[in-house]
């Protein structure tokens, strides 16, 4: 199974991200590049990606998310700037990043790459980046092309959104891309909610 963990977004959330994202592609020139957009109902924030795992993992897995989750409390985020992962002068991904409660974010995707480590998940060496992913490109962009398209973006009418719980999220790849189905949920402070 090909798993990550994630905050995942209020129906209400999804659909004000969803209309920024229809401002951006309307900005952005159409040919010669393609823009993979993320669909709305997949919109998330990914704190600890795992890849592919065994079905046997699924117990320590959910026990690890048990303990970080017990070690912080809800907090509330809020989206305010877009942007992209860049290299040297040209982008592939455009991101919408927080600003507001992003400190809470990264204490909690901390403490959950630490106890997945304990359970024996490989850690993240790379630093956290509090984000949500908006779009991909298999081809590099322009630095230039996206810095006119963002120009008048803000994502200031997003927000506060509330995080209360983690969710281990499968992915099954396919040409039309990821499907997502939340496996496990547990709030924060350890009160379990399971789906499966």
């Amino acid at each position: 199974m090909r798993l990550f963990i994630a905050v995942e977004l209020p129906e209400g959330t999804r659909r004000r991200i969803e209309e920024l994202a229809q401002g951006l592609r309307a900005r952005l020139p159409t040919s010669g590049r393609a823009m993979r957009w993320v669909k709305s109902d997949q919109f998330h924030i990914t704190l600890k990606f795992l890849g592919e795992c065994p079905d046997l993992a699924l117990s320590r897995l959910k026990t690890a998310m048990d303990y970080a989750a017990n070690l912080c409390t809800p907090f509330q985020i809020l989206f305010q700037d877009v942007g992209s992962f860049k290299s040297g002068d040209s982008f592939r991904v455009l991101w919408l990043g927080i600003t507001d409660g992003k400190d809470s974010l990264k204490a909690l995707a901390d403490a959950l790459n630490t106890s997945c480590a304990s359970a024996g998940f490989p850690e993240d060496r790379r630093p956290f980046h509090s984000h949500l992913t908006l779009a991909r490109s298999k081809e590099p962009w322009p630095k230039r092309v996206l810095d006119s398209a963002l120009r008048d973006a803000s994502a200031s009418g997003i927000g506060p959104v509330p995080v209360q719980k983690l969710s281990l999220i499968q992915s099954v790849l396919s040409p039309q891309g990821p499907n997502y189905t939340t496996l496990y949920e547990v709030n924060l402070n350890s009160q379990k909610t399971v789906i499966f």
